[in-house]
This record gives structure tokens, C-alpha cells and sequence, in this order.
């Protein structure tokens, strides 16, 4: 986790694209894992869930890291119209 924010938002998306793959699989033994209550598989069941729940940080900081420009290039098209307008002279400082 730690190396995470080291990433490039390119390198951030192949990480995403290889765990794509295995997400639906982790996230459906987890739902199977859930609902047993035998106190036989208890400590894995925790330590299961835990490593499930350490995962979906994991991906949700990757997502972050991929999409750290996604708001710049959403307001690029918006940026665009304010920078040529006439009625907006505080872009010609710049």
C-alpha cells in the first residue's frame, strides 16, 4: 500500500486491468465465506475477510490513482470556452 502513491496513473491502470480479473472472484468467496459460523474456520474466516477488506483498499486507492487527472480533463472542454471568453478578462494575466 505504501507504494501505491508512487505510481504513474498509467502504471495505476495496468495494476487495475490485471486485478479486474480477480476481483469477482475474491468478492464472491467472500460472500460465501461470510454467512459460515463454524467456529472451526473462524480464525481463517477472519483473517480471509481481512485480506478481502485489505484488497478492496488497495483497489479503491489504485482507482484514485489512475483518475487523478479526471477532473482537469472533464473541465478541459469548460476551461476552453472560459479561457476565450470576452466577458472573462482575468485569463489574459495568464
Amino acid at each position: 500500500m505504501f507504494y501505491v502513491k508512487d505510481l504513474t496513473p498509467k502504471q495505476a491502470k495496468k495494476e487495475l486491468k490485471s486485478l479486474d480479473q480477480v476481483i469477482p472472484i475474491l468478492f464472491k468467496f467472500k460472500s460465501t465465506l461470510e454467512p459460515i459460523d463454524d467456529q472451526e474456520i473462524l480464525s481463517f474466516k477472519e483473517t480471509a475477510i481481512e485480506f478481502f477488506n485489505t484488497v478492496d483498499v488497495f483497489y479503491y486507492t489504485l482507482q484514485e490513482v489512475a483518475q487523478v487527472h479526471s477532473s482537469y480533463e472533464m473541465s478541459l472542454p469548460v476551461l476552453g470556452q472560459d479561457w476565450d471568453s470576452k466577458e472573462d478578462t482575468h485569463w489574459d494575466n495568464y
